[in-house]
């Protein structure tokens, strides 16, 4: 009588779970890259500008940050 074994060995398990971490790594890299790129260009506008758009100098942080943060 022939079965399947459906479980993985401690080996693959390992080597999923370095891949996994490493695509969160380079994904947290991107938002990260995408968050500074964001920070920096809102921060080269003059206060008008800011005005315009409903930001003030405080909130540029949390606006790049909520920016990188979207899917």
């Amino acid at each position: 009588m022939a079965y399947a074994n459906a479980h993985s060995t401690p080996r693959s398990d390992l080597f999923a779970r370095v891949r996994a971490y490493g695509a969160d790594l380079a994904e947290a890299w991107t938002r990260y890259r995408l968050y500074r790129e964001t920070y920096t260009q809102l921060s080269e506008l003059n206060d008008r500008e800011l005005l315009d758009l409903g930001l003030s100098r405080s909130g540029l942080k949390a606006a790049a940050w909520e920016n990188a943060q979207r899917d």
